[in-house]
């Protein structure tokens, strides 16, 4: 876990202390004060779920804007299996736990936080799915048709031929093949973004796996029928994941939720130059109504 705020950062996760160094060197002096704590500042938490698998710490560049006016607790992944992962991702919550508590998971995090929600209602007052990839299994080979279009022709064959490897041996390389390649067909005009990104090619194959099995035995529409906190779904109208295959099967199940499309925007929301200010206004808005209506 990597905790965020106006007046402490604290870290204390298990993955390779090059990547804690490399985490905490982006730090400016502001986010390492340890003053008193204003009173505003428990009352507004905001914990981030990095997708991946096996991505931890490229929601750092969020972490610190968000840290601004939150008190932020970054969840970094280091288990390998589901069951395992929300256990971990409810150990920070409870840590963070302190007024509001908004969970807001990115890509294949949008995924963890949901079935966090599912299985532990109550302890989250919002939920915010980001980049969130198609809850059901007919929707998929849009995502790829999609990416290979924003592709080069040479850029599209290497993207083909990275999946087909880690279908066979997963390596931290290809890894690294895959973020370069879906970083160019995922997005529409952004900042590097993924600077602190630990890949862990084992947690990919073993995660995501088991993931893709939950999608294709609609798993994951049984689980988004059982969250019981406000749902707010951000989707960028240029991600390459059909926001139709979020959205559609929630429709079919009545599942309530608030959509906010942002323009010129592809999946990575808080990376993207023209996309990303309206982005974190869209997370104010939401915090702000929370505050509001909350007894």
């Amino acid at each position: 876990m990597f905790r965020h705020g106006l007046h402490e950062s604290r870290v204390s996760y298990s993955f390779p202390r090059d990547c804690v160094v490399r985490a905490s060197s982006c730090l400016s002096p502001m986010y390492r004060k340890s003053s008193s704590r204003m009173d505003i500042s428990p009352l507004k938490t905001i914990v981030l779920v990095h997708g991946g698998p096996g991505g931890a710490g490229e929601l750092h560049p969020m972490a610190l804007r968000l840290s601004a006016s939150f008190e932020v607790v970054e969840s970094l992944q280091s288990r390998y299996t589901i069951a395992e992962l929300v256990d971990e991702l409810h150990d920070d919550v409870l840590a963070a736990r302190a007024g509001t508590v908004t969970l807001l998971g990115h890509s294949w995090g949008a995924w963890l936080a949901l079935l966090y929600a599912a299985r532990h209602a109550g302890t989250i007052d919002n939920l915010i799915l980001v980049g969130c990839p198609p809850l059901e299994e007919r929707y998929v080979p849009r995502i790829l048709e999609n990416r290979l279009r924003n592709l080069s022709a040479t850029d599209a064959d290497a993207l083909s031929s990275v999946i087909r490897a880690l279908e066979r041996a997963p390596n931290e390389s290809l890894m690294h093949e895959l973020r370069r390649l879906t970083h160019l067909g995922d997005n529409y005009d952004v900042e590097e973004y993924a600077g602190n990104t630990h890949v862990d090619a084992r947690m990919y194959d073993s995660v995501w796996s088991e993931a893709a099995e939950l999608r294709k035995r609609g798993c994951l529409l049984d689980v988004a029928s059982r969250v019981s906190c406000p749902l707010h779904i951000i989707h960028g109208d240029r991600d390459p994941h059909p926001i139709e295959g979020v959205t559609e099967p929630l429709d079919v199940l009545n599942i309530g939720y608030t959509l906010y499309i942002l323009p010129r925007c592809g999946h990575a929301p808080f990376a993207e130059r023209e996309a990303r200010d309206e982005f974190y206004e869209v997370i104010m808005k939401i915090k702000s109504a929370n505050l509001l209506t909350r007894p």
